[in-house]
């Protein structure tokens, strides 16, 4: 594969990569509320999404660095799994929690390749 030809596998990938990441976002607002979140526990959802941004915004870029990015990637892809199973089976405030504590790695491993 020539090296353009990568560049655009690679663009079109995170393209994609990060519109069906960012596109759950609005999505999940009404979901949580459709759930009987309160408006402070959704507050607190979220707030467990920016602290997991802190986290492991630079474990996740140091891992791809040192195993290689296709394994980080395919950890992500586990990763988005266990998100939306653990919103589909533990739907409540707790769930909600875990499932975006998993989500925001996701998006991280996504950011990182």
């Amino acid at each position: 594969m020539k090296r353009i030809e990568l560049i655009r596998l690679y663009g079109f990938q995170m393209g994609w990569g990060f519109f069906s990441t960012y596109l759950i976002l609005p999505i999940l607002t009404p979901l949580f509320l459709a759930m009987g979140m309160s408006m402070p526990q959704l507050g607190m959802i979220l707030a467990v999404m920016g602290l997991s941004v802190m986290l492991f915004e630079l474990p996740t870029g140091s891992l791809a660095d040192q195993i290689g990015r296709k394994k980080v990637y395919l950890v992500s892809l586990t990763m988005a799994m266990t998100c939306y199973v653990v919103l589909l089976v533990w739907q409540s405030f707790y769930g909600a929690l875990v499932a975006m504590f998993f989500g925001e790695l996701v998006r991280h491993y996504f950011q990182d390749l």
